[in-house]
This record gives structure tokens, sequence and C-alpha cells, in this order.
């Protein structure tokens, strides 16, 4: 069966079942393996085989010509590899004759315009006199210019309340429309939730003028009808993710915390939702709701143009269900972006993902990519089912059995400490980033200060955290612990959840539990007057 004919059997038995989604029931379309993918597998060989930044935003994916490349920064920032995905070869850009400044993500417009995105917040506060934000670039490393943010609208000058950063995404779609640089940026205070966002309302998508460096913010605001609502802790609603449609003119954008898509208008400067059929199997909780159902985190990502199937494909992913493990599904959109199924993994394969055009699962066992061939072999589950076939709960784990202030004593943290605890199953890059800059910044003050940071990944056969300790060159400082099974001695799951346990470590110990954004004014607080005494 082409695949042609799979989309149009797959739309008819999902008309068939539209009305399911009512009663928790959803279409899952089967896949069988193919061939071994040997483009992935040069390309897992490639990256083990380098030494490549642990961080999302430090690479980007650009077809340029036809042709997939790769481009992703070392881990100091001092080359840029560029790996041809399908010649299976990578060539690499030194950065020493441009700016020496900490680069946050990467956009690789072509092999002559590529544009570095400096960190404005360690600008603003090391490099007040210095106004760059960004640099364009050749593939010879050599400097053709460099731009100012600086009148953006809320855009970080040291405030917290009222300020918007650069989104540090993995970009992997034109963002160059009429000589103009599409920068997306995200919300950081007030939240979605709050009272004095309907004051705010900011505009998160500018339009930046590469020829006479002026800019306009475009009308891409958060929905206005979701201002107040608040969904749980690991639910995304601060930033746009962007795409094009099959035909590579119309920009779509989507929120990650709900499953509505939008097309802007460039002349109209508008923002319009996309009418069709939507699916709401997969929704976010309300926060005013955990106690009565059980909660639900769901990203919903951009959906990206299927060659191979002649539809879109969307990747979401499911956080916070009861005791299971984050699940990757992915949905099939029809060309109107119609929902017509779900695919899942099975007992010997994972979720299948799109790269270069083609749908590509990793077998459980040996670990290899493989092509897929959907079937047309469409199952319609209960959610009971869909629960029970497809989720994989957690390891249950035992009970406390350990002090906050035994913990600390076995990892030699002494008396008088500021600790901060980093939850590394949430890996955000932009707040690692800030961490380890600010230590690496402060290192000796740390020192004298006694601030230290535990890393706590409870995946034995994991190295992110020594990698992160390594890329910030804090190894021979000891100030950075690695605890890969001890917190949960301390803490049961629903506490060890929060991302982020601040500590102060005196006569007794006192912890406050909280996500970034409680996190950080509390830390820049406590540390102030930790560094001060």
């Amino acid at each position: 069966m082409s695949a042609k004919q799979i989309i149009i059997f797959i739309s008819f038995i999902c008309n068939l079942a539209s009305c399911q989604t009512k009663n928790k029931e959803c279409t899952i379309l089967e896949f069988k393996a193919l061939n071994e993918n040997e483009d992935e597998q040069y390309f897992k060989i490639f990256q083990n085989s380098h030494s490549l930044s642990i961080m999302l935003n430090h690479r980007c994916h650009r077809t340029i010509c036809d042709s997939l490349y790769y481009i992703h920064l070392t881990p100091r920032t001092d080359t840029l590899y560029v790996y041809n995905y399908s010649r299976h070869h990578a060539v690499t850009i030194a950065l020493n004759k441009i700016p020496k400044y900490p680069i946050d993500h990467v956009y690789y417009h072509n092999h002559d315009s590529i544009f570095l995105f400096y960190k404005r917040e360690i600008m603003c506060k090391y490099f007040p006199d210095i106004h760059i934000d960004f640099i364009l670039m050749n593939d010879k490393g050599q400097l053709i210019n460099q731009y100012s943010l600086d009148s953006v609208p809320y855009i970080y000058k040291g405030q917290l309340q009222k300020m918007l950063f650069q989104t540090p995404a993995l970009i992997n779609e034109n963002r160059i429309v009429d000589g103009h640089l599409l920068i997306p940026f995200s919300i950081y205070l007030p939240q979605t939730y709050d009272d004095e966002f309907y004051d705010f309302q900011p505009k998160l998508l500018c339009a930046y003028n590469l020829s006479n460096k002026s800019l306009r913010m475009l009308n891409v605001k958060f929905p206005e009808q979701e201002i107040g609502k608040r969904y749980g802790e690991d639910c995304i609603t601060n930033h746009i993710y962007m795409e094009y449609d099959e035909n590579k003119k119309n920009l779509l954008i989507n929120f990650p915390h709900q499953p509505t898509l939008y097309r802007y208008d460039f002349t109209l400067d508008s923002l319009l939702p996309i009418q069709c059929t939507y699916d709401y199997t997969f929704t976010n909780t309300l926060f005013a709701s955990h106690s009565e159902i059980d909660p639900m985190d769901v990203e919903f990502e951009e959906p990206k143009w299927c060659r191979q199937m002649q539809c879109y494909v969307r990747k979401i992913y499911i956080d916070n269900y009861k005791n299971h493990e984050q699940k990757l599904i992915l949905q099939l959109l029809d060309s109107n972006f119609n929902h017509m199924a779900y695919s899942l993994g099975t007992a010997n394969y994972e979720t299948p993902y799109l790269m270069n055009n083609q749908l590509i699962s990793v077998n459980i066992k040996n670990k290899l990519p493989y092509n897929i061939q959907f079937t047309k072999n469409i199952k319609t589950l209960s959610w009971e089912k869909l629960e029970a076939d497809y989720f994989k709960e957690y390891i249950k784990k035992g009970k406390r059995s350990m002090s906050m202030e035994k913990y600390l004593k076995k990892l030699h943290i002494p008396r008088n400490s500021l600790v901060v605890i980093i939850n590394l199953k949430y890996p955000c890059g932009n707040c690692l980033n800030y961490l380890f800059g600010e230590m690496k910044n402060n290192v000796e003050d740390y020192k004298k200060a006694c601030i230290y940071y535990i890393l706590y990944n409870n995946d034995p056969s994991s190295d992110f955290g020594e990698t992160l300790i390594n890329n910030y060159g804090l190894s021979s400082y000891h100030l950075v612990k690695i605890d890969k099974y001890l917190l949960q001695n301390v803490y049961n799951d629903d506490i060890l959840d929060y991302q982020y346990h601040l500590i102060e470590y005196g006569d007794t110990v006192k912890i406050y539990k909280c996500d970034f954004e409680e996190f950080i004014p509390l830390f820049q607080k406590i540390e102030k007057e930790k560094l001060n005494n």
C-alpha cells in the first residue's frame, strides 16, 4: 500500500472514530521496521566520536539545496562542526576570529551566513558597555557584522519582572524572511497565570532588519483566552514553536501547552488560528483540578512535513502522569492539519521520529536505527488499554531512610554552607548556563563563602554531571558534587521531582523546594547575603 493510499485509509477510519475522544479513546497506527538506516548510524558515530557541547541550544539542523546539515558547537564553544548528514562528512570552523563572549545558541542560515547569539544576561552583568547580542560570520569564521537587541521591549537589562529573553531553541527552519531575521522570545516574569500578566502581554516574535539594524515586534502574543490558567509544574507556556507548511510559504506557530496551531499573516500582522480537526486525548491538566483527577503535563512540538508519508508529523511529550516515565508520542496530521492517528513504540521499537524526511525507529535491544513503514493496521484503544500497553511505570523506591543533614555530611559539605540541589531529570540549558556561569565567574568567592551545587541524576550510566563540571572548568574546585542514588533515601518521589532545592545548612537545615522561576530570585537574595558576609 502506497503512502497516499495509507493516508486516505487513515482519514476514512478516523472520520468514523471522530467522537471517540470524548470517551478518552484514540486511534493508533501500527508500523513495521524495514532495513537499518545507514545515514542515522553514521550520524550517531559522528556524535559519539567527537567532543560536542551537551547544551541543546548549541546545535541546529539546516537543509541547504536538499542536503541536511547538522551544526554543533564544541564544549568550549571555540569550534563549530558542520556535518553533512548524507555524505557522512564533517568540516570544522574555528571561532578564533570573532568576539570572545559566551555563546548561547547558533543559527546556520547557509554556508556564508552563520549567526551566533551571545548570552545576554552575562553580557549585561560583566560587559555592560558592549552592546552585542548576536553576530554574523562566514564559513571561514570571519566576522561580517554584529547586532544589538537593546531596543526590544522588555528585553533583559538586569530586571526580572516584565522581562523577555531569547528562546534558546534547536533551530531547524528558515529564519530569514525578506531580509528580516525572525527572533522568538520567551516570557520570564510575570507568568502567564499571574494577574499581572494581563497588563503585560508582550509580543514574542521580532523581525530584525539585517540591512539597517532596525527591528519591529510582530503581533504574536500568548493567547488571551489562556491568560490566568495555571497548569502543572512542567507545562510550558512561556514561548512559541515555529515551522513552515509543506509549501514553505506560510509560517506556522504554536504554543507548547496546547494542540492549537496558528498561521502568521505577514501582510495583516496577525496570528490566525487554523481551523481543523484537533484531538484532545492528551491535554494539560489545570492546577486547580490536580486533586480531583490524575494530572498530566503535555508538550506539543511544531508539526513537520513528511514527504515520505505526505502528511505532517508532530512530537507530543507526556510528563508527570501518575508514576509513569516520560512518554513520546508521534501524531499524524493530514495536509490540512486534521488529526488522523497516533503512533507509539512497541515491545521491540521506540516511538518513530522524523529525520531528513525519513521515518526512523530505534530497536530497543540493539539500539540501531531502522527505517519504518506504517501499515494499514489501525487499533482503537480505550484509555485504560492505552495506559496498560504503552505507559511504563517508574521503579518504586523505598521509604525515606536518611536525614538531609546526614546526606550533606556524606557528600562532605561543611556546615554554614549554601547548597543548591539540581535535578538533572529536567536539564534546562538556560538554567544550567546561568548557575554554572555564576559559579565560574565567582569561583573564588563561592569557595570562601561555601556555596555548593549537587547534581542529582539517578541514571548510573549517565556522565552528564561530569561533562558539565569539565565544560565549565570547575573540576579542581570540588564545589560541585554528583549524586546518583543517595537523594532518593532522603526524599520520596514527589519531592524528588522538584527541579531545585535551595538549602541553608547551619546549626539547622532550612530547605526551599522550588521551580526555576521561584528559585532564581531566592537564590540571588541568599547568594548576595552569603557573599557579603
